[in-house]
C-alpha cells in the first residue's frame, strides 16, 4: 500500500517536473527566436540604409555634375552650337562615372547637342531646328592623344520628327519655377539609344534662348547597381516605381542574360516569374499603413524577410528600394528546436499520463 502511494507521488512529481522542463523549453527557445528575429530585422535594415546611401552618393554625384556644369551654361561658356567645349566639360564626367551614359544641352530654340559613352567610341549627335536644317547629325569618334578627334563614321539620321523641346527631361525642367532646381523624368524610351532610363536636367538660364543641360541614366545601370550590391546570392535588392514597375532587376540563382534583364525593365514585378519576390511585394502591398517596416513572410513553405521604402528624388517624385532575404538557417534551427523538444516532452508526459491511470 505504501509502495503504491509513494509511486503514485513520485508519477506526481515527474510529471510536474515535465510540465517545468517543457515549459522551460519553450520560454528558452521563444527567448532566442526572440534574439535572432531581432537580428535578423537589424541585418535587413542596415543593408536597406547601404543600400539607400550608396544610390544616393550617386545621386548626389549626378546633381553635383549638373549644378557644375550649369554654370558654364549660364554664361553661355557651353550651347547646342559649341559641341567641343561641350566635349571639353562633359567627357570628364562621363569617364569618371560609369554609370553616366549621356550628357545634352539644348535650348528652346530646338538646338540641342548630345554626346553620349560608348564602349570604345563617343557618339556626338547634333540637331539645329533653329536654322531649319532637317535630321540629326551623327559622328562616332575617338578622341586622340592630343585631344583631337578621329571620326569613325558620320552619318545624318533623316529623323525630322525629332524635337528635344518635346523631350520629358525638357519640359519637366523648362516648367520648373525654381531656377537650377534638378529635375527627374519619369521613366522613359531614350531617343538615342532606344533603350529605357531615366534623365535629371536643369534650367540654367533665364534669358533667351532658355538653356536646359541634362545626364541620362540607363535602367540597366540601375541594375547593375542592384545585382553588384551584396556577393551574397541571398541578399536581394531591387529598384521599382511607385506603380511597381521594374527599373533595377533583383538577382536571380540562375544568371540573367543583358536582354532578359531589358525585356523586364519598366514590367510589372510579377513578369520576374519568382515566387519568393512575388509573395514579398504581395504582401508588403496589403501591410496597411507600417508599410516600411521590416517584414517576414512565406514562400514555398521557406520564411524570408523583407523590407521597401521610399528613396526621394527633387521634385516631389520617388522611387521604392527594397530587399529580401531567406530566414537564417539558425532561425529555422531554432524552430526546429522546439517542435522537437515539444513533441518529445509532449510524448512523455502521455506515457506518464497514462501509466498514472492506468488500472
Amino acid at each position: 500500500m505504501l509502495r503504491r502511494l509513494i509511486g503514485k507521488v513520485g508519477k506526481r512529481i515527474i510529471l510536474a517536473v515535465a510540465i517545468i522542463v517543457t515549459l522551460a523549453v519553450g520560454v528558452k527557445t521563444d527567448q532566442e527566436i526572440s534574439v535572432v528575429k531581432k537580428r535578423e530585422v537589424k541585418h535587413i535594415v542596415d543593408q536597406v540604409n547601404l543600400a539607400k546611401w550608396q544610390l544616393r552618393n550617386e545621386i548626389i554625384t549626378i546633381e553635383r555634375l549638373l549644378r557644375m556644369a550649369s554654370n558654364f551654361a549660364e554664361q553661355r561658356v557651353i550651347t547646342p552650337a559649341k559641341g567641343d567645349d561641350v566635349d571639353r566639360i562633359a567627357m570628364p564626367f562621363l569617364n569618371s562615372f560609369k554609370r553616366l551614359k549621356t550628357f545634352i544641352v539644348a535650348d528652346t530654340n530646338g538646338d540641342e547637342y548630345a554626346i553620349t559613352k560608348e564602349k570604345r567610341t563617343w557618339l556626338s549627335s547634333y540637331v539645329s531646328l533653329s536654322t531649319g536644317k532637317e535630321g540629326e547629325d551623327k559622328v562616332r569618334w575617338i578622341r586622340t592623344i592630343d585631344g583631337k578627334r578621329n571620326v569613325v563614321s558620320g552619318w545624318n539620321s533623316m529623323d525630322t520628327t525629332y524635337d528635344p523641346r518635346q523631350r520629358p527631361w525638357f519640359q519637366s525642367a523648362l516648367c520648373n519655377s525654381i531656377y537650377k532646381q534638378i529635375n527627374w523624368s519619369e521613366p522613359y524610351i531614350f531617343h538615342t539609344q532606344k533603350m529605357p532610363g531615366i534623365t535629371a536636367s536643369v534650367k540654367c538660364t533665364k534669358t533667351q534662348p532658355v538653356m536646359v543641360i541634362a545626364i541620362d541614366v540607363l535602367l540597366s545601370d540601375l541594375t547593375k547597381f542592384t545585382m553588384g550590391f551584396s556577393e551574397n546570392r541571398d541578399v536581394k535588392l531591387f529598384i521599382l516605381t511607385k506603380d511597381l514597375q521594374f527599373l533595377g532587376v533583383p538577382k536571380t540563382e540562375e544568371t540573367i542574360s543583358n536582354k532578359d534583364i531589358n525585356s523586364l525593365l519598366l514590367k510589372d514585378y510579377r513578369e520576374l516569374n519568382k515566387d519568393y519576390f512575388t509573395k514579398a511585394i504581395d504582401h508588403w502591398t496589403a501591410n496597411g499603413d507600417d508599410i516600411y517596416s521590416p517584414f517576414s513572410y512565406k514562400s514555398d513553405g521557406e520564411g524570408w524577410w523583407g523590407q521597401i521604402t521610399p528613396f526621394n528624388l527633387e521634385g516631389n517624385k520617388y522611387l521604392l528600394i527594397g530587399l529580401i532575404t531567406p530566414e537564417s538557417e539558425l532561425h529555422s534551427s531554432i524552430n526546429f528546436i522546439r517542435i522537437i523538444a515539444w513533441v518529445i516532452v509532449c510524448a512523455f508526459i502521455l506515457v506518464l499520463l497514462r501509466s498514472m491511470f492506468r488500472k
